[in-house]
């Protein structure tokens, strides 16, 4: 059970949540203010216009109403304010713009010529961008660009839906992608982390040291905290945890355990509580 962690250091894990600080806004994101009816034990904010909560943050809200027109001046608004080049912003960029890039092809030259003037390190966002966007126009360029030894990388790349989970950033890009998309299908996927909730934490033949657990072992925390804070800040983020709890035939039990938990963070009154004490802080 990892019901209760999402009240726990959300902002300190390399979670697609960081961007809530990014595109201008202060370093250190701001505590939604809880609305004046809630449905469970977490506040669910008073839905706003997509205009307001684009105002807000454009990338975290751009699947409420798709802007692409706006991209140029946002990266360049990323380029002053340095998120192009942290690290821990890096994988839900690129998960995003992969997928502004994909749905806007005619688009991408301009795009690329208008950002020429990225220093070569931000240009890599955008370049990785284009190698995961999966998009033709996307990789005519960058053959242009880097000659035929991209089609070999190219080929090598999965698209974003199909990276293994047990990668380090696979979930902020994940989230990335989901703010670019809204797709339903990147949350299964997060919601797939459950699943290492049974796997063993010593492998056979595998010599892990003392004190250090493996990462999928990490996974369905990241995945509960990660989930349940857009799930405060997402009306759609919980809409579909729960269409997928009532209807996805193919959850294994690990999984439909803990969005039961999630969703009686939100809803208790239709799903209470199970274990009211069995918490971890």
């Amino acid at each position: 059970m990892i019901r209760g962690w999402a009240r726990f250091g959300v902002f300190g894990l390399w979670t697609a949540l960081f961007i809530c600080a990014g595109s201008g806004q202060s370093q250190e994101p701001e505590k939604p203010a809880p609305a004046v009816e809630k449905s469970g034990n977490l506040p669910v904010q008073k839905e706003k216009s997509a205009a307001e909560k684009q105002q807000e943050d454009w990338l975290e809200y751009y699947y409420l109403d798709p802007s692409p027109e706006r991209l140029v001046e946002e990266v360049k608004n990323w380029s002053k304010d340095g998120t192009l080049v942290n690290e821990r912003a890096r994988p839900a960029l690129i998960g995003f713009l992969s997928q502004i890039i994909k749905n806007n092809e005619d688009q991408i030259t301009a795009w690329y010529d208008d950002l020429a003037g990225l220093s070569p390190e931000e240009k890599t966002i955008l370049h990785t961008s284009m190698l995961y966007s999966h998009s033709a126009e996307a990789d005519q360029l960058m053959v242009k660009t880097f000659g035929p030894k991209y089609r070999d990388q190219r080929q090598s790349t999965p698209g974003i839906l199909e990276l293994p989970l047990d990668k380090q950033h696979t979930i902020d890009m994940l989230w990335g992608y989901f703010y670019a998309t809204g797709s339903p299908e990147a949350l299964r996927k997060i919601i797939l982390c459950f699943r290492f909730l049974d796997a063993p934490a010593d492998l056979k033949g595998v010599d892990i040291p003392q004190g250090y657990m493996p990462l999928y072992k990490e996974l369905p925390r990241i995945a509960y905290i990660s989930l349940a804070a857009n799930c405060e800040r997402h009306g759609k983020v919980l809409r579909v945890c729960e269409e997928i709890y009532a209807n996805d035939d193919s959850l294994v039990e690990s999984e439909k355990a803990e969005l039961y938990d999630l969703l009686s963070e939100f809803l208790p009154e239709k799903y209470p509580v199970r274990n009211p004490d069995d918490k971890k802080a």
